[in-house]
């Protein structure tokens, strides 16, 4: 199916079953099964839609970001398995929490959002670290925990864990 006519596709669930007064796990569970994808998958691209909002924000916490101006962020997110690989990956975007539960519902692990901040150069710095840290890349945006990384994270004013 095409990338629009899916996505035209889950909106027209979505408003089908929530007129039903069906609950938002309900509609990402049908939604799944209808188009033979994992909820997760559904949970990310209603998300992306603006149709549904990430979890953890309060109704307060909604109404201020949606009011505050759409400054972008970058962002840290960790991952680490027992045998000692221990990853970050170095992203941005104007919605951390958003993006991170979309990453969250989309691995097979835990990860964890170890720290934003918000700069309106936020992309351009983004890329200059990707730069910068090209060396220690490990796939995409994921890079290999060094002490260079903490110290140019650290120069963000974002510590990752030990």
């Amino acid at each position: 199916m095409q990338r629009s006519k899916r996505t035209e596709r889950i909106k027209d669930l979505f408003f089908k079953y929530k007129e039903e007064g069906r609950l938002q796990t309900d509609i990402e569970q049908s939604i799944a099964h209808n188009l033979n994808v994992q909820p997760s998958w559904v949970r990310t691209r209603l998300i992306r839609l603006g149709l549904i909002q990430a979890r953890g924000l309060t109704p307060t916490d909604r109404s201020q970001a949606q009011q505050a101006p759409r400054q972008e962020a970058i962002y840290v997110i960790e991952w680490r398995d027992s045998t000692g690989i221990h990853l970050v990956k170095i992203g941005y975007s104007a919605q951390v929490e958003a993006r991170f539960a979309g990453l969250q519902a989309l691995s097979p692990v835990t990860l964890v959002l170890s720290g934003a901040v918000r700069r309106p150069d936020a992309r351009k710095v983004e890329r200059d670290l990707h730069e910068q840290l090209r060396s220690f890349n490990h796939h995409a945006e994921w890079y290999n925990v060094t002490p260079k990384v903490r110290a140019a994270l650290n120069r963000l004013g974002i510590t990752i864990s030990p």
